[in-house]
This record gives structure tokens, sequence and C-alpha cells, in this order.
């Protein structure tokens, strides 16, 4: 064989970081076809972006000859950089990067015609790995560097018996084993841009489990994410049973950028080992305890409530276990289950209704907000109800409440939770920008001025309480407090506590509203029929969205300012790939609108000359959970399909 299999001497250059991709490998085609300057092209293009390796080394090529003749055709030499990593699978790459997918395929086509060589000996490659990543670092990665890096592993040591991706998986994609390299994480951390957010495509494949604390360097690679992007924030969820003291205190290095989600489901040991497996139960719930003791600000606590096999009030007292330990909110999964969950998973809307009453009742009781998702579920779609305030926050101070609901913010009324978001956001940036001018003046010595302009700020806002009172609050009015605002100039990180911005699911300065279809939203609908001189455009909502979409149509004069002689329609897309009750458009596929706007035209008998759907089921290349791309709708329609960016504000 002709593979040199010598390393080339120097330090390895990470700017030669491989990504390798086993090829199968075909049977040649028989019969004479004169293709050599066809393949001369196609294997230039090739090299410039990609080394063939064999048993896991580059391997030196000088030519290539036709499997169907003699003769045998230059080819440029490759690289003889060694391959430092083991194989991914090029799985992980469909939805993120198809250009991989196109590159793969023509090499293995290329397999089926020729034959490679190095002088007079033929060499069989299988495998081949990428070249220059700097040509790969251009792809937006979340904000922060950190999301440029998971998942780390793929794979739990727990097996939850409602993890919806577990069954999934079982079904659907078989076993997976993967965990990043040294070799490929620090690729990643050199490729990130901090400025654009932009590095290396992701690797991912929809609704895979993954415990973080499985990687042996995890608490080192947060610490280092933290520093190499000062600005950005690190997100994950743990069950719990790896973090011991001394993974919590190497974390605790970066504890004020870490958002930490603990899945705890169950606080008493016997009923977490049968819901999740879990062989050390004791771990994950001791972890409450160190995670409060190293003064982690932003942990919270993650509940998949089961209650047929543990009973309601174990959930219960789950989470009023985890509220002793200072989380900075709890979150309640209602139980999701697909087409191959077993039966004691398969929970209906009746019972999800159980589980929110549930979690409504218990939410008086705890210190910390409960958020439930999905957080349209059970909630009417007529009414802005506050789910969560963040405790210490200027919102709370001022008096506001979970379940109030919001009448109106300075006088303007919301005609939904999105809308409402957006008028508390503009609120509480107009009362930032006050706090900052307040904080001049008093280094000023001028107090009182800085009083009258707090008095002066607008900031009104009307709640109805579930007792049917109505209540007008002024969020200023904590401000007037002297002990306040001595804090405020003393403590340099107490504005950030009374005005936290955005924290994950809690929306503006610390007050928690679901999303729904934001008014704007509409404008980009109408754009969109009126560009494509549509006459009964099909908008296709997920099931949990679609009264939401109806209520807002309902409450604005949408239709009405839709062109002359226009037709609105609305369907429901309904989950066959998942099944079960699987209500929200990020996990729907090419497939289910299909069957779902044909559906439509079947019981309705109306076609549609245009047919809008939501980006969120599609990555950036538009590709859908299986790696469709929503370009082939169209087509297999026979309709012309226009996808909606509904992405909501970063508030």
């Amino acid at each position: 064989m002709g593979t040199d299999r010598k390393q080339v001497p120097g330090e390895r250059d990470i700017n030669r970081f491989p990504w390798r991709f086993p090829l199968k490998g075909r049977p040649p085609l028989g019969g004479p076809d004169p293709l050599g300057e066809l393949m001369r092209r196609l294997l230039d293009a090739v090299q410039e972006n990609a080394e063939l390796v064999a048993a896991g080394r580059p391997v030196r090529v000088d030519g290539f000859r036709l499997l169907c003749g003699r003769e045998v055709t230059p080819l440029r030499g490759l690289s003889e950089q060694p391959v430092q990593d083991p194989s991914h699978t090029l799985s992980l790459f469909v939805r993120s990067e198809p250009r991989m997918a196109l590159l793969h395929e023509l090499v293995e086509t290329l397999l089926q015609i020729i034959t490679f060589t190095w002088g007079e000996e033929e060499i069989q490659p299988d495998g081949y790995r990428l070249r220059e990543l700097s040509a790969w670092a251009k792809y937006p990665v979340g904000g922060q560097l950190f999301d440029n890096l998971v998942p780390l592993t793929y794979g739990c040591n727990c097996r939850c018996n409602f993890c919806f991706a577990t069954f999934y998986l079982t079904h659907r994609v078989g076993p997976l084993q993967y965990m990043k390299s040294a070799a490929e994480v620090e690729a990643r951390f050199k490729y990130y841009d901090p400025e654009r957010s932009v590095g290396l495509p992701a690797t991912g494949v929809p609704t895979v489990p993954w415990e973080p604390c499985l990687h042996p360097g995890f608490a080192d690679l947060v610490v280092e994410a933290a520093r190499r992007d000062p600005k950005g924030h690190i997100h994950f969820d743990t069950n719990g049973s790896l973090l011991t003291e001394e993974t919590v205190s190497r974390l605790a290095e970066a504890r004020d950028r870490i958002f930490l989600f603990l899945s705890l489901n169950s606080a008493d040991p016997a009923n977490r080992r049968r819901l999740m497996g879990d062989r050390h139960p004791e771990r994950a719930l001791e972890s409450m305890r160190l995670l409060e003791k190293y003064r982690f600000p932003k942990w919270c606590s993650s509940v998949v409530p089961h209650p047929r096999l543990v009973g309601m009030e174990d959930i219960e007292a789950t989470l009023r276990a985890a509220d002793r330990h200072s989380p900075l909110f709890h979150r309640v999964f209602l139980p999701t289950w697909t087409n191959v969950s077993p039966p004691e998973n398969r929970y209906s809307d009746e019972e999800w209704l159980e589980i929110v009453a549930m979690c409504r009742r218990l939410r008086r009781e705890l210190t910390r907000p409960l958020l439930i998702w999905p957080g349209l579920f059970g909630t009417p779609v007529d009414a802005v109800e506050i789910q969560g305030v963040l405790p210490g926050s200027l919102a709370e101070l001022a008096g506001l409440r979970t379940h109030d609901t919001v009448l109106s913010v300075d006088g303007k009324v919301p005609l939904n939770r999105s809308h409402c978001r957006s008028l508390l956001f503009d609120l509480f940036l107009r009362l930032g920008q006050s706090l900052s001018q307040v904080r001049l003046l008093r280094r000023m010595g001028l107090a009182e001025e800085a009083l009258d302009l707090l008095r002066r700020a607008s900031a009104q806002v009307v709640v109805r309480r579930e007792g049917g009172s109505t209540v007008t609050l002024d969020l200023a009015a904590p401000l007037y407090d002297a002990t306040l605002l001595r804090r405020l100039d003393e403590e340099p990180g107490f504005l950030r506590q009374l005005l936290p911005g955005s924290v994950e699911s809690l929306g503006p300065s610390g007050i928690y509203l679901p999303q729904d279809f934001a008014p704007h939203y509409l404008e980009l609908l109408r754009d969109a029929v009126v560009k494509a001189e549509a006459v009964r455009p099909l908008a296709v909502a997920s099931r949990l969205a679609r009264p939401h979409l109806d209520a807002l149509v309902q409450k604005t004069s949408f239709v009405e300012s839709l062109p002359k002689g226009v037709t609105w329609n609305v369907c429901t897309a309904v989950s066959e790939y998942f099944g079960g009750n699987i209500m929200i458009a990020g996990l729907l596929t090419n497939q289910d609108f299909i069957n779902s706007v044909r559906e439509f035209v079947r019981q309705t008998g109306v076609q549609p000359d245009l047919i809008l759907i939501p980006r969120s089921p599609y990555s950036r290349w538009g590709r859908d959970l299986t790696g469709r791309p929503y370009t082939e709708l169209g087509p297999r329609l026979g309709v012309p399909v226009q996808v909606i960016d509904l992405a909501p504000p970063p508030w």
C-alpha cells in the first residue's frame, strides 16, 4: 500500500484540526467511460477542502486511475499533516452544514469511478478530513462561546422512564456514542469570534439526551469558556448525579456566568431511583446544598412530573425541598410523549391541566417563581396573566404579584402577553435611564433634584388581582426610599438586582409572561401575502400556537388590512413524525406540514395559492429535524411556500 504513516515533525497545527468522516466505499461501475478530465476537476475541488485518509492517517496520492482503463492522470499532492482526532458521524452536521454532506457524497461517488494511486501502487482511502477550518468558522452560535462547544457528549448516566429523547432515540436513531475530544474543543475555542458571535458549525442530533458532566474535562471547560468569552453566559442542564463538591467548587470560579438547571424530578431518593434509574440519588439531592453553599446565583430546579408513578404529593414536596436552597426559579416540564412512548407515559390534556392547577396552587407557597413549560398551555388566550415575579426585583418591590392580570402599562392596553412584554420592556428601559441620571445627580450632591426626577417618571401599571380587585401600581415608588437609593449608590450590583433584564425564561426585569404571537408578526404575514399577490393564503400554525394566533387576529384589524378579495385561512399542523402530545412548531417536519395542508384542502375544498409556515422547525440552512430542506415543500404541494421568521425579541 502507498500510505505514509510518518507524522510531520513539529507541533500539531490546530489550524489543520481534522474532522474525519469514514467512507462506506461502493462497488466499481463497469464499462469504459472517458471521464479523466471531469474526474481531475472534481478531485481538484475536493482536495481544496479535504484530504484523504486511510487507517486514521493521511495518505499521499499523486494520481488516479479510471476503474475501466489504464491511463494514470496526475493529481495535486495532499497535505501530510497527520490525523489527530477520531471519526465524527456525518449525520451530526446534516442540519447545520449540508455542504459537508455534499462533499461526502462527491467523494463516495468518485470512489465508484476511480482508484487513487501513489506511483504505481493503488491507494485505498477509507475517509477524508476537512482542511482549513477558518473557512468553516462563520456560523452564528447563540451569542456565547459555550454554545459552540455543546453537546460535549451524547449519552446519559441515567435512564429516565419519562424521557422523550430516550424513546425517540431507541426507535428512530439507534445507539449513538459521541464525546468531543480535547482537539475539537480547542479548535472551537480558537475559531470562535466573540465580536461577531460566530464559530465552527454546530454538531447536533435533535432531541438527543446528553449529560455534560460525563465529559472528563467538563468543569475545566466551563471555566475556560468563561475566561475566553468574558461577556457570554454558560447554560447547561444536568441530572446532578456527578455534581460532587470538587466539581461544584471548580464551577464556582465562573458561578456568576452560569445558568445551571438541575434535573431533580424527585427529592425522595427511592422515587428518584424509580423515575430516573439513578443509582446514587443522594448525590443530586446533596448538590442542591452545594450550589447554595458555593453561592450560585442562577441555578434552577427542573422537574418533569410523573404523578402516575410517584403521586402529585411527591412533586409538590420536591419543589418545596428545592425552594429551601435558594434557586433562581423552578421549572416544570409538562410530561411529553410520542407515538413510541409506553402507555404509562401517555398523559392526556386533562392530566396536564391537573398539573398546571397544582403549580398554580403551589406558587402561593414558594418563595421563587415557578415556570411551566410549555407556558402557553392551560393559560387563557384573552388575559395577560403574570406567571412569575423574581424576588428582589423592582417589579416585586413595587407590588406586582404572580397571577396578576395586566390591564394597562403606562395607559396602553396590551393585546396579549408578547405585546405586554414589549410595553414593560419600554417602561423598564425608561426607568433604567432615569436611575442612571439619579445616580449622577446624587453624586453631585443634588439629592432633592434626583428624587424629583424619579417622581416625574411615568411607570404606572394597572392590574386585576385574583380576587377581582383592580390595583394601580407605580413601579418607581420603591425608589423613593432613601435607604434603597443609598444602596444604589454604594453597591455596584444593586441596579442589576433591581432591573435584572431578561433572565433566561424570565422576561423584562424578572417578570414571567410566556411568549405568544407578537403583533408585528401579523405585519410579516400581511407583507408576505401582498408581495405574493395571493388571494387564498393559508397560514399553518402548531396546535399550541393556533388559539393565540386566532385570538390576536380577532383583536386587531389584520383581516381588514389585507388587499380586497383576499380570504384568510389558517390550519393546524399536527405532529405525525413524533405523534403523541407534541404540539410546538419547533418539532414539526416537512411531512407534517404536507399532511396538514392536504388534510385542510380535503376537508374544506379550499385550494390555497400561498402557504405560510414558521421558520422555527428549520436550521440556518433551512433543514428540518430529518435533514430535509423546506424548499421541497412548494414543489410537493404545488403551491408557493413562504417561511416566516417569528423569532421572539431578545427580551
